[in-house]
């Protein structure tokens, strides 16, 4: 039997097997499939190789996670949460659409967009725009500051008292500044906090299942 040979066609290392003639894309599957189906062909594979693989993302950039886009898919669906099981909107906050502002997160935004745009909120259509100034608060219902723009919370903090604004934040200290969520991370997922009393002091009342999933409630 000839010795395998291996080369790389497009960001993706190939095995050639001389008998057969034919070549096999080294991928996860293939890889596993090998392992259990194929034990000797798997171990002609060189060691050096399948670390390099592994480390790679197994040669294909587009199944590499993008630990950005992760979190961004987890915040999103919290806040679609924290509109959803939030209650205490006054009559002339119940009509039109229900909306959410993003100052400083484009993955983020993109996110709500494509997930979330136009589900109901009560019955209210859920629309997501991009901020630019904070003087605009008012005509959100929930608004999403981030670390790079933390420097805005108490101007955001002030609207949120006079008009019944959800704010969300994800720096330390957010929380003593006047936030009612704040992101964290622990054990490498994305959790949040909850000032409660923010929230009451305001007049908006976090549903309990809301509560419940905080990993602080202040």
């Amino acid at each position: 039997m000839e010795a395998f040979s291996f080369y790389t066609e497009k960001g993706v290392q190939v095995c050639h097997n001389p008998d057969k003639g034919n070549d096999m894309r080294l991928t996860l599957p293939f890889i596993v499939t090998c392992f259990y189906r194929h034990i000797a062909v798997f171990a002609l594979i060189p060691a050096s190789l399948i670390l390099a693989m592994l480390f790679s993302g197994f040669g294909s950039p587009d199944q590499q996670i993008d630990e950005t886009d992760t979190q961004a898919v987890r915040k999103a669906n919290f806040m679609f949460n924290f509109c959803k099981y939030t209650s205490g909107w006054p009559a002339g906050r119940k009509d039109g659409t229900f909306n959410i502002g993003i100052l400083g997160s484009k993955p983020l935004y993109d996110e709500l967009v494509e997930k979330y745009a136009n589900k109901l909120i009560g019955s209210q259509p859920l629309r997501v725009s991009m901020m630019t100034k904070p003087e605009s608060a008012p005509e959100y219902h929930m608004v999403y500051i981030s670390k790079e723009n933390k420097q805005h919370l108490a101007k955001f903090a002030k609207a949120a008292e006079k008009n019944k604004v959800i704010t969300v934040c994800d720096f330390n200290g957010a929380m003593e500044a006047g936030a009612m969520f704040n992101f964290v991370v622990v054990e490498n997922a994305i959790r949040y906090e909850l000032n409660e009393s923010a929230a009451l002091q305001v007049g908006l009342m976090p549903a309990e299942k809301i509560k419940s999933w905080a990993v602080r409630l202040k």
